[in-house]
């Protein structure tokens, strides 16, 4: 039996609930959650009575961490779902205790706390695995399958683009102090992960990040001042040659203050819409992601060995439940020595390391290494945030 505490209790929470609910109704009953750690004791509590009808029994709660590795000597396995400012603070003494980590990305608030947490893993020798879920839907498995297998010719360049009109205020999400930065890491790091699963590494990076609109509102005529970026523009460069065009802005109003957003890989021979689907320029044919026999022809391009670790359990990664579900399973055949976690810690570096050089590019104003980043030369964005939460 593993036995998993979960730390933090909010919405992030609540989804890897649904996966771990979705992985008992396939009969999985090795994994129980023991415990529950969040500041706000309701919060707790609530999440603990939607597990204790998942599992039958209802974990135990506690408003410290501190005191749950304290009292829970039989919990080997943490989930971390807390804000960044805290993940080296909650992740290396749960380390230190000998258990095994899942957590939320980013792996850390810097680059220097990631490397804190990532070292402490491995010097214990427990497994460290980020949550980086986007890749897991079956459209981004079925993109990989297109690019690797050159359908659409050899990949040149591509276009990232979020378009949206979003001046709400979203709690610590936009304080530099407790997020590390606004949407380029929050959301920014899954697009990193998603380019580099698809596509390689990147290796240089020339960014501009603004903040337009500091004024956030929180409720009726309230508002309140955000010291993160709103709007970002970058052009990566690949080792393998090709250039990523990646930008977002909260500020996109038009008519209908609709979202817009442009998930565009152009190779030699055709484009590739990664919410639809690729288009084969010399065939004049376009294969949608969502047809049943693309989908089936794509499938049997994979190797047994690679569809069991893509899609275990029948689960296709369709919705949110099934990529939760995947990514727990994957988390416990990592404890199980069966295999290391497909994001891992190397992994959870290199992602933030391309969304730090955004950072570092913009305060520099000048083209930036990823390698400089991930290696900690670069740190003069980083440095406020380092010397204010003592990270060394």
């Amino acid at each position: 039996m593993l036995n998993l505490a979960i730390i933090g209790a909010g919405e992030i929470a609540r989804r890897h609930v649904n996966g771990f609910a979705l992985l008992r109704e396939k009969g999985l009953k090795g994994l129980q959650v023991r415990s529950i750690v969040d500041l706000n004791e309701e919060n707790a509590k609530s999440l603990a009575k939607i597990i204790g009808g998942i599992q039958g029994f209802v974990p135990r709660i506690y408003t410290s961490t501190e005191k749950m590795l304290r009292e829970e000597s039989d919990v080997q396995a943490v989930y971390i779902c807390v804000p960044h400012s805290e993940h080296h603070r909650v992740a290396i003494p749960c380390i230190e205790e000998g258990m095994h980590i899942f957590i939320e990305k980013p792996l850390g608030i810097t680059m220097r706390a990631a490397w804190k947490i990532a070292k402490a893993a491995q010097n214990k020798g427990v497994v460290l695995a980020v949550a980086e879920n986007f890749r897991r839907f079956l459209r981004y498995r079925l993109a990989k399958v297109v690019l690797d297998r050159l359908l659409i010719g050899v990949p040149r360049f591509a276009f990232w683009i979020d378009q949206k009109v979003f001046l709400d205020y979203w709690g610590w999400r936009h304080h530099k102090l407790m997020a590390g930065g606004g949407w380029t890491l929050d959301y920014g790091v899954h697009t990193v992960d998603i380019l580099r699963f698809l596509l390689g590494e990147p290796y240089e990076v020339y960014a501009v990040t603004r903040l337009f609109e500091p004024q956030r509102i929180a409720g009726y005529e309230r508002k309140i001042q955000s010291d993160v970026e709103d709007t970002m523009m970058s052009v990566i460069k690949f080792s393998n040659g090709i250039v990523v065009n990646w930008s977002w802005s909260d500020l996109c109003f038009n008519v209908n203050d609709e979202w817009n957003y442009i998930r565009l890989i152009y190779t030699s021979d055709g484009s590739m819409h990664l919410e639809k689907g690729f288009w084969i320029r010399s065939k004049r044919l376009f294969q949608p992601f969502d047809r049943e026999d693309v989908v089936k022809n794509l499938l049997a391009m994979v190797s047994p060995k690679q569809r069991s670790e893509w899609f275990p359990l029948g689960f296709l990664g369709k919705n949110w439940d099934d990529v939760f579900a995947i990514e727990l399973y994957d988390f416990i055949k990592a404890i199980n020595g069966e295999r290391k976690p497909e994001v891992d810690a190397m992994d959870g570096l290199r992602d933030q390391a391309v969304v730090f050089a955004v950072y570092e590019s913009s305060v520099l104003n000048e083209p930036v290494r990823v390698e400089d980043v991930l290696n900690l030369k670069l740190e003069e964005y980083q440095k406020e945030i380092n010397e204010k939460l003592s990270i060394s």
